[in-house]
């Protein structure tokens, strides 16, 4: 995947998805997801961990969680991405597991 935004976008559209608001997200569907980082943390999940991080586009939540794993660099608050990947449900939230994804380039996380 090309490592500009648009690049990203234009990969993601190629796909079964489409960009999605994500107040219109359902489980099982292929989705392309954009939006900002509000909140990541690492969990446990079953025996092992994982890092999870929620994308919110104004109109809803989504989280992406990638097993194995308690950081992805770049996917911290304030990170603007594209993800894409097919919609489950987990403790009650709607979750992309281990999804493919891009960053915003030009815009650094703001940290405090």
């Amino acid at each position: 995947m090309r490592d500009d935004w648009l690049g990203c976008l234009e990969a993601a559209r190629r796909g079964d998805g489409q960009v999605a608001r994500l107040a219109e997200v359902r489980p099982r569907e292929l989705v392309v997801a954009r939006g900002e980082i509000t909140e990541s943390s690492a969990l446990p999940v079953g025996s092992s961990v994982a890092y999870r991080c929620v994308l919110s586009d104004g109109s809803g939540r989504l989280s992406l969680v990638f097993l194995g794993r308690r950081r992805v660099a770049g996917l911290e608050p304030g990170a603007r991405c594209c993800a894409t990947g097919r919609v489950a449900t987990y403790s009650g939230e709607l979750v992309l597991w281990n999804p493919h994804y891009c960053i915003e380039q030009g815009r650094a996380p703001q940290r405090g």
